[in-house]
């Protein structure tokens, strides 16, 4: 596709979504999304991705990466390298298979429900081919595209450009007809409809979360030690909040819990942690018999003196039993001796042997495939809980 189609193309999709109104909370999503298809449509028949049938891993790739730059789903990459999992290596040849490109069909034609008459498509192409020649507006979308085909290859990667651009989009709270923006470069871009749903993309370990959920404030709950961090994914934030409130209808006068990080506001990369990015993490304290003096503005470890078992017991078992619910717990992490304390405390507090058999990793060893909750050094005061992805979260892994 011509450079000018293409920048003609942008502003029709552009200007029939202006007609739309679609919400600016789904900016970073959709505007990326639309970028990703226009950098597709770009490359001439017979070239490009299409052509190529084969990918060698190199260090950094996964399956997730691989399968968005090649505009497949991971499992058909799955079943086109027989491969059980996810584990790839350097040096691995993977064969790429036939994959139908993502589109955007009813983006022009359709949007949020709006028929647009190839009429009023060709005013619009019009009006941007009269648009153009503002000063600055092909250095805009050009750069726009370029910081997709950036962001799409490593998406969830922490301070891209295409990053940066959707956080703009949504946090100056700018209504949909204002297009004046911090560069001062005059836009009027708004959310395109296109076929992506779901909040949490990607790995916790390379990911991204749109439309994210802050946890609601409830000092005498929890006490959030960097609110900033605070943000997941809507089931996320719900499954949390409903497990507190169950320890605290049973103890009514346990001490506000500590919640340290969940994800950033669009996720990506977190300091001081590999996952955490895509919504679906949070880290927890611990109920105590007496608040420590630091506590809870800072995790603080469990031994059997000082820990509260019953209330923190009460905390744990809420969150396993989600474990089955599509919703619910997918993995809780904590070091193999904290295990064991909690483990032989709850024998002591006569919990059944099987609850326990099908809970805990310990006594299998720390290496072992078995329980929801595994070890993970570096966890001896706090607990990861990691929730599943939604079903609407096609994109999720």
């Amino acid at each position: 596709m011509h450079r000018s189609a293409s920048v003609r193309t942008w502003r029709v999709i552009v200007r029939a979504a202006t007609l739309a109104a679609m919400p600016r909370d789904r900016a970073l999503l959709s505007i990326c999304a639309a970028a990703f298809v226009m950098a597709a449509g770009a490359a001439p028949a017979g070239a490009g991705v299409a052509a190529r049938r084969s990918h060698v891993v190199t260090s950094g790739d996964s399956l997730w990466k691989i399968a968005r730059a090649y505009q497949c789903e991971v499992d058909e990459l799955r079943r086109a390298n027989r491969l059980d999992g996810n584990v790839i290596h350097a040096g691995q040849r993977l064969r790429i298979p036939p994959c139908r490109p993502r589109t955007a069909s009813a983006t022009v034609t359709a949007i949020r429900g709006r028929d647009l008459t190839a009429e009023r498509i060709r005013r619009d192409e019009a009006d941007a081919s009269r648009d153009r020649s503002r000063t600055g507006e092909d250095r805009v979308n050009d750069e726009r595209e370029e910081e997709r085909e950036a962001h799409g290859a490593d998406v969830g990667e922490e301070g891209t450009a295409g990053e940066r651009a959707g956080e703009r989009a949504i946090d100056t709270g700018r209504p949909a007809g204002d297009a004046s923006t911090e560069t001062g470069v005059e836009e009027d871009l708004v959310p395109v409809a296109v076929p992506l749903t779901g909040q949490s993309f990607g790995r916790p370990q390379n990911g991204y979360l749109v439309s994210g959920r802050h946890m609601p404030s409830n000092p005498a709950a929890y006490y959030l030690r960097r609110p900033e961090r605070a943000w997941g994914a809507d089931h996320t934030v719900d499954q949390l909040v409903r497990a507190i409130h169950a320890v605290r209808r049973r103890f009514p006068r346990v001490h506000p819990l500590a919640i340290g990080d969940l994800s950033t506001r669009h996720g990506g990369r977190l300091s001081m942690h590999g996952s955490h990015q895509s919504g679906r993490d949070a880290d927890i304290g611990f109920y105590f018999r007496q608040r420590p003096r630091d506590y809870p503005k800072s995790f603080v470890v469990a031994t059997a003196d000082n820990l509260d078992f019953p209330a923190t017991w009460a905390l744990i078992s809420a969150l396993c039993k989600t474990a089955d619910s599509v919703l619910g717990v997918e993995r809780i992490y904590m070091t193999y001796s904290t295990q064991a304390l909690f483990y032989r405390l709850a024998r002591k507090h006569r919990v059944p042997a099987d609850q326990l058999e099908k809970w805990f990793q310990y006594p299998h060893g720390r290496r072992a495939d078995h329980g929801i909750i595994r070890h993970e050094p570096g966890h001896e005061e706090h607990i990861h809980v990691r929730f599943r992805c939604a079903p609407a979260d096609l994109e999720c892994e």
